[in-house]
């Protein structure tokens, strides 16, 4: 009887999850100095390396944990919307239970606007 041949294994280390990629909150330490280096430079002005150095990191390792550096701005804008959100629960949580609730503001149909393209 023939043997069925093992489905051969792919070379060097398997991939990280998304879940496992944060080796000792690295990638949170990338997202932090990129945010922080991205508001006081700008976005264009920031290199990868610049990142690197911050974290104290290799030139390349970010890209370890990104794609490139737009991966990383997505990165620092959902972890600021994350914590954006975190603060507003917090401080709904502390307001009392017995508040009215929300009014919606009602705001009349606008009315079209009229271009007088042409006139004189």
């Amino acid at each position: 009887m023939a043997e069925l041949a093992e489905p051969k294994r792919a070379r060097g280390r398997p991939r990280k999850t998304e879940d496992e990629r944060d080796d000792g909150n690295r990638r949170q330490a990338l997202i932090s100095a990129a945010a922080q280096l991205f508001h006081r430079k700008g976005y264009d002005a920031t290199s990868t390396r610049e990142i690197a150095a911050l974290v104290g990191m290799q030139p390349g390792s970010p890209f370890y944990h990104f794609g490139n550096k737009q991966d990383l701005l997505l990165a620092v804008m959902v972890e600021g919307m994350k914590q954006a959100s975190q603060r507003q629960e917090a401080a709904r949580a502390g307001l009392p239970n017995d508040l009215p609730p929300p009014r919606t503001i009602a705001r009349p149909d606008p009315q079209p606007v009229r271009c007088a393209a042409g006139a004189r």
